[in-house]
């Protein structure tokens, strides 16, 4: 996860997107999943990657339904 927090704020996109997707799929902890998902997406959406950035999205909105912001950049792309 750590990882992929470096790599977005150097907007590296495709290596966080990496990053975070790994450490969303290997996480055992329902919030660090849940923020690793919720960071994919956005890396997928600076991407232009919608419709993989949605199921991203919907996946951490399992999680923890009241991210708010997933919710939002859900939307977003949905309406994109």
């Amino acid at each position: 996860y750590n990882a992929g927090d470096a790599f977005f704020r150097n907007k590296q996109w495709v290596e966080a997107e990496t990053s975070f997707a790994h450490a969303g799929s290997i996480g055992n902890e329902a919030p660090l999943r849940q923020k690793a998902l919720y960071n994919t997406g956005v890396a997928l959406t600076k991407q232009n990657k919608l419709e993989e950035s949605i199921a991203a999205y919907k996946e951490a909105l399992t999680l923890t339904t009241a991210d708010e912001d997933a919710r939002v950049n859900l939307q977003k792309a949905v309406l994109e």
